[in-house]
């Protein structure tokens, strides 16, 4: 199989899918649901052994992606990527359909089902994908050693306030299809064992010297961590019904936001004084 494809010519395999949709007609109906039967019990789609089970050609197509989209990955598989990533968090992993992924990322239903399979592949890939990058804005956020202890979680709490602007529908997309979901949220604990092992761990013992020094108030970083996502996450869940909440607070829904922002800043310095 090529490691790469042109955008005037289709490999012998890619003609191969497209000739049995023209002949066969679209796959498996929408989800290219596998035609067995299956256990009533709810399956993994996160094994333990690996969490993305794809071909080279995907994977590589994917870390590409993640980074920019660049190099040699199938540009193919990047529309689909990004196209999925938006139908996903708009509609819900049960809603989307492959259907509205391929229409989307402008390519034929066969050919994203010879990039990724199942729809379950490609919510593998933005799972993951999406928790990496909510992992390094994490570390990214909270690891500045170099400012005094209070700044530094106030401006790590903003940095992950000014993420989460970025990914205005990632908080509702953890919610519905994440967290209420026994299999896949234990995920997050994986993810987070890193973070927690480094950065949690320097924040604490910093705490404790500072709180025995009588310069901050003695806190437990592990609760002041879930206030900052309660404060940030709550701001973007109420954000559609902003607008209809301007009147109360005289602001657009955009403004309602910088306000949140700066509230949550003011509200850790206080809960921070010694």
């Amino acid at each position: 199989m090529p490691n790469e494809i042109s955008k005037d010519e289709l490999s012998y395999n890619e003609k191969v899918e497209l000739f049995k949709e023209l002949i066969f007609g679209k796959a498996a109906n929408d989800d290219f649901e596998p035609k067995k039967r299956v256990s009533h019990k709810e399956k993994s789609i996160f094994p333990k052994e690996k969490l993305v089970v794809s071909t080279s050609k995907v994977e590589q197509s994917s870390s590409d992606f993640a980074v920019g989209g660049k190099g040699n990955a199938s540009s193919t598989a990047q529309l689909i990527l990004k196209a999925a990533e938006e139908v996903f968090l708009r509609d819900g992993f049960a809603a989307a359909t492959t259907s509205a992924i391929a229409k989307s990322a402008g390519v034929t239903h066969a050919m994203l089902h010879y990039y990724f399979n199942t729809k379950e592949n490609l919510f593998k890939h933005i799972f993951q994908q999406k928790l990496a990058e909510l992992i390094a804005s994490l570390q990214n956020a909270f690891g500045n050693s170099n400012l005094p202890f209070v700044e530094r979680i106030v401006s790590g709490a903003q940095r992950h306030f000014d993420f989460l602007k970025e990914n205005p529908r990632l908080p509702a997309f953890v919610m519905r299809d994440i967290l209420g979901h026994p299999l896949r949220s234990a995920m997050i604990g994986m993810y987070f064992k890193q973070f927690y092992s480094s950065t949690v761990s320097d924040l604490q013992q910093q705490a404790d010297e500072l709180a025995e020094r009588g310069e901050i108030a003695s806190v437990k970083i592990t609760d002041l961590l879930l206030d900052i996502a309660s404060l940030n996450v709550f701001a973007f869940l109420i954000k559609p019904a902003a607008e209809t909440l301007k009147e109360l607070y005289a602001t657009t829904p955009e403004s309602f936001l910088e306000r949140r922002k700066q509230e949550i800043a003011e509200t850790l310095r206080r809960r921070l004084r010694p």
